[in-house]
């Protein structure tokens, strides 16, 4: 049969369009059809394969047809779902994809699609770049296998990479895509099949897709195996989980493209779409609503988790209580699932050496919880997960989030001005890690009453565990006998009335993080913990004892920051300090001037009456000063400090906060350090001019004047202020009128104006600031928001976002609520 039908098909796939050529095209189509209505796959796959040989033993030259699976969907579009997998396959059903409708990123496949589809002339490179399970394969299917492309290139290949590869098998493996991969090629050397790809793909337009790409080598192996002199709009498409091998891939010749996770509705559409795709709607029954909404929101918008969970679901009977019972479990689902362990498995074992512990560390966070980068800098160093020679612990711990946010491990927030502020894990990757973490007694974590542990280095503890059955781990001292790092958020009840047996498994302790001063039935502060470097405590009075620096040598950071704390002399004798965070204390300089705290770098919140040139004479590498007043006018004011440039020439972060019923009153004689480069003002009471003085800052990168900064109804700066301004947040009930130009924050990126219910208007010059990129309004008066839609409306070119969020108690805004509710009953 596939011999007669040879003659016909060579004819119908040039350019003739003869009656007789039409005549015999419905002959085929009619054949295929047939097949088609018998529902029989492979007997199409097996007549494209059987033809494909022909061709290529019939024809004397079997270039002259480059694919013949191509050229058949694009002549017949309906034959594009049987033959786009190998013979011996069967074709695997991508839910992501559905038909040709893609859920989610429609406007990703558009924006790349017309990129391949560009006039440039030299091949370029889109890299898709995202963590395992995102889509990216996905994505670049869709893009393999739409027809638009198929036929705007002469030859499209697939090529998997995948973490090993063989460059000789990718070869072969384009050559028999392309078809022209013979006997007598197959035996070819390497060198011979590249020559082979170089002249066939150097003349004719190409599109290549390389999935899975783990490395610049891997990269440059295939690359190679290319032409490079190609001016013919050829491209090539890239998917990786690593951003260094994206950009690495671009290098300025096209574009690296990052996938988000999904949306709330997505992840709907996305699990009905599976789950129900028995019923002509892919509908969710009314009673199951609520609990598949919330199972689909548990996978948090990550591709993969959405169709492990709702494969899983259309075998569930449909009944409320069953479905209920697994939304409670989905992490745990997730993490049993062997394609998710996979997916995660392979991204561990690419971590060198260095970042495993820094990534398997995320394991111990809580459900959503958030980790400030502040907070990761003082545990990494204290568990000597940086290089022991460091200089700048915050430099190498950037650099290690960097690389796990750009292998997509973590996810990294940044603000406006590009400072990481705080990492977070996707829950998936969460929960694996930790079971990986649990494997290899690097971690574990206590989330129910049930759970056990073994000989942990590391233990969270995120559960209220109350007084009865204790985990029997916690109760047996010797389980815990290699505990480094011990993080509990609740009060441990039962533990608080255990002996002093258990305090000796606590030797090797490094970081502890407790709600309360008591530990294992003692107060924390009089044990003797010679190994503990990092101390938090969530208490809000704490006197120092006279031991304390006998007892703790070691101690780096010391965390309480919603105590007032007394007795900070012993600090004194405790050179090792790098951090102190409180919310108040009566730090002040030791009458001893040999005492000295050479390596102190944070210091928060001391009172402002005791800040003195003495004291910074002791802290010559301070680099983050916290100073809170709590007098009042008719006593001592907040005018009492003295800080000078000279005093502390590395301090770079400056907080001032006025706990009493006074004003702030800056004596006309204060400088600041020129090295400032973030300034927060809380309660100050400062007038609006006094301002002038912090914009003066020739690095001032930050600046935050929180509530009741400042005083007064008119804000006018002045030429030369604020030159390198990157973010200003105001929070000024008061204000009315702000009076300002472009040249006075010529850098300026991000402006959110909080609370500002006098203001009506922006300032005229506002969409003059060329670098402006977003403005947020939060709480501020309706007609405020209004003037700010016109004013950013009326330059559209600016590009500036404008974000705005409703105070819904103020009555301008409530009308409108009103309104929207009449309009939608």
């Amino acid at each position: 049969m596939a011999k007669t039908l040879v003659n016909d098909l060579k004819q119908l796939l040039r350019s003739d369009h003869s009656d007789e050529h039409q005549s015999k095209k419905e002959k085929f189509l009619s054949f295929l059809r047939s097949l088609e209505e018998s529902n029989n796959v492979m007997a199409v796959r097996n007549l494209v394969h059987q033809l494909q040989h022909l061709f290529e033993k019939e024809e004397k030259d079997g270039r002259q047809v480059s694919c013949l699976e191509d050229l058949l969907i694009r002549k017949f579009p309906f034959l594009e779902k049987w033959i786009l997998h190998s013979p011996n396959e069967t074709p695997k059903e991508d839910h992501h994809i559905m038909g040709k409708k893609m859920i989610g990123f429609e406007k990703e496949f558009d924006k790349i699609k017309k990129r391949l589809f560009g006039h440039v002339k030299e091949r370029e490179v889109i890299a898709i770049v995202g963590m395992g399970g995102s889509g990216k394969t996905t994505l670049a299917k869709k893009l393999y296998q739409n027809l638009a492309l198929k036929s705007h290139f002469e030859v499209v290949v697939w090529v998997d990479v995948s973490h090993k590869y063989d460059k000789r098998e990718i070869m072969l493996h384009m050559l028999q895509s392309m078809g022209i991969l013979t006997p007598e090629i197959q035996g070819e050397s390497e060198r011979r099949l590249n020559e082979e790809l170089y002249r066939y793909l150097r003349t004719r337009k190409h599109l290549i897709v390389m999935d899975d790409m783990w490395s610049q080598d891997a990269f440059d192996d295939v690359k190679n195996m290319l032409p490079d002199d190609t001016q013919n709009n050829s491209r090539i498409v890239v998917t990786t989980r690593l951003l260094e091998v994206a950009e690495y891939a671009v290098r300025g010749k096209g574009c690296v493209h990052q996938m988000r996770l999904l949306t709330i509705d997505e992840s709907w559409e996305l699990l009905c779409t599976i789950t129900f795709q028995e019923d002509a709607a892919a509908a969710c029954p009314d009673f199951l609503v609520e609990v598949a909404k919330k199972i689909a929101s548990n996978c948090k918008g990550l591709p993969l988790a959405i169709e492990v969970i709702s494969g899983y679901l259309r075998i569930k009977p449909r009944e409320k209580k069953i479905w209920e019972e697994f939304a409670s479990k989905t992490d745990k689902f997730l993490g049993a699932d062997d394609s998710t362990r996979k997916m995660i498995r392979l991204s561990l074992d690419d971590l060198s050496h260095d970042l495993k512990p820094c990534f398997l560390y995320f394991g111990l966070l809580a459900k959503d919880e958030k980790i400030t980068f502040s907070q990761l800098v003082k545990i990494y160093t204290a568990e000597g997960f940086l290089m022991s020679n460091s200089t700048s612990p915050e430099e190498d711990t950037l650099k290690y989030l960097k690389e796990l946010d750009s292998r997509n491990l973590v996810i990294a927030e940044y603000n406006p001005c590009g400072r990481m502020v705080r990492c977070s894990i996707h829950g998936v990757l969460r929960d694996l890690c930790l079971e990986i973490a649990k494997e290899e007694h690097f971690a574990a974590a206590i989330h129910k009453n049930s759970d056990d542990v073994k000989q942990p280095q590391r233990l969270a503890i995120h559960v209220d565990l109350g007084e009865n059955r204790p985990p029997k781990s916690i109760i047996e001292p010797g389980n815990l006998s290699h505990l480094r790092s011990f993080i509990c958020k609740k009060r441990l009840k039962f533990i608080e009335k255990k002996s002093s047996s258990h305090l000796h498994c606590f030797s090797k302790l490094e970081v502890a993080e407790l709600p309360t001063m008591d530990f294992f039935g003692h107060s924390i502060d009089m044990l003797k913990l010679s190994n503990l470097k990092y101390l938090s405590l969530s208490v809000t009075k704490w006197r120092i004892p006279q031991h304390f620096a006998d007892h703790f040598p070691e101690i780096q950071s010391l965390i309480m920051s919603q105590a007032k704390v007394e007795g900070t002399r012993v600090l004194w004798k405790m050179p090792k300090l790098r951090h102190l965070c409180f919310a108040s204390s009566d730090m002040k300089c030791p009458k001893d001037t040999e005492l000295k705290l050479p390596n102190l770098e944070t210091l928060i919140y001391i009172k402002a009456y005791n800040c003195s040139q003495e004291l910074f004479a002791a802290t010559p590498n301070l680099r983050k000063l916290g100073v809170i007043d709590t007098f009042s006018d008719n006593l001592k004011p907040f005018s009492c400090i003295r800080i000078y440039d000279t005093d502390l020439p590395k301090l770079e972060i400056l907080r001032f906060k006025h706990s009493g019923h006074g004003t702030f009153r800056a004596p006309s004689n204060w400088t600041l350090p020129e090295n400032l480069k973030r300034v927060t003002l809380s309660h100050t009471k400062l007038p609006w001019k006094s301002l002038s003085m912090i914009g003066k800052l020739p690095n001032l990168e930050e600046l935050k004047l929180s509530e009741k900064a400042c005083t007064g109804e008119t804000w006018e700066t002045n030429e030369g202020e604020f030159q390198q301004l990157k973010l200003l947040s105001v929070h000024a009930a008061g204000l009315r009128c702000w009076e300002t130009s472009a040249g006075h924050f010529p850098q300026l990126v991000h402006l959110t104006l909080q609370k500002c219910i006098s203001l009506e208007k922006l300032p005229q010059g506002l969409v003059e600031f060329s670098t402006l990129e977003r403005v947020r309004l939060d709480g501020c008066h309706l007609v405020l928001a209004i003037n700010a839609q016109e004013l950013v409306e009326s330059y559209k070119e600016s590009g500036i976002l404008l974000e705005v969020h409703p105070d819904w108690y103020d009555i301008g805004w409530k009308l409108i609520k009103l309104s929207i509710i009449i309009l939608c009953i």
